[in-house]
């Protein structure tokens, strides 16, 4: 048996792991979502500004009057409980126009030049509230969890299609962890609204459980 002494230093390192994995992989995971969210914002600026500068060399030096035809050009159809602020500013950062509520916080906020002929001729600032964590990514088709489950399918005499989607299998991808989402069979339709249905028919159902389990049991290298 170890001495007492080598035996608390390990338990004492054991736990000194097991912490700091607890705590790094989330914050991990909530920088990832982060980063998400601070891209997609970022390029909503720059699509913006993009906008105002093709308009400033239409309209030339009078376009900062033109506020209500500006806030018409960088309105974001975004969902009813998403508030996104915009402001514009000229080239002597003097404010030309708000657009969109004031989000609450926790608010993060990207920023993007308007140009014109290559020379600033102001920036736009485009504010929103971080309301969700959803990391995004993907596996990539030559991986082998992605070969596997190609096989299966196509083995159950089917072709298999890949495409992108937000799913729990977000989670691990974020994590640098291949993950793959497999439809269970059968017919559905209205994914995520209130009338979303599914076919429950026996056979096709049966199916899709027997294809995914074929895929676990692959991806094990069990026979």
């Amino acid at each position: 048996m170890l001495p007492v002494r080598i035996r608390r230093w390990i338990s004492f390192i054991g736990t000194a792991a097991a912490i700091v994995t607890m705590i790094a992989v989330p914050v991990e995971y909530g920088w990832v979502a982060y980063q998400y969210e601070a891209d997609n914002l970022a390029f909503k600026a720059r699509l913006n500004a993009a906008r105002v500068s093709k308009y400033i060399y239409t309209h030339g030096a009078m376009w900062t009057f033109h506020r209500v035809r500006l806030a018409e050009l960088i309105e974001l159809t975004e969902a009813k409980d998403v508030s996104v602020n915009q402001r514009i500013f000229d080239q002597k950062n003097k404010f030309v126009l708000e657009e969109g509520p004031k989000p609450s916080s926790p608010i993060f906020m990207r920023t993007a030049s308007i140009l014109l002929n290559g020379e600033p001729a102001g920036r736009i600032e485009v504010e929103a509230k971080l309301i969700g964590e959803r990391p995004s990514g993907s596996t990539p088709v030559s991986s082998p969890i992605v070969q596997i489950a190609s096989a299966v399918i196509q083995k159950f005499g089917m072709q298999p299609t890949h495409s992108i989607g937000s799913t729990d299998a977000n989670i691990p991808i974020s994590l640098r962890i291949p993950a793959i989402t497999i439809d269970s069979g059968g017919n559905g339709g209205r994914a995520h609204s209130l009338d979303e249905w599914i076919d429950v028919e026996k056979n096709a159902s049966v199916k899709g459980i027997h294809l995914v389990m074929t895929t676990l049991v692959s991806l094990a290298g069990l026979q």
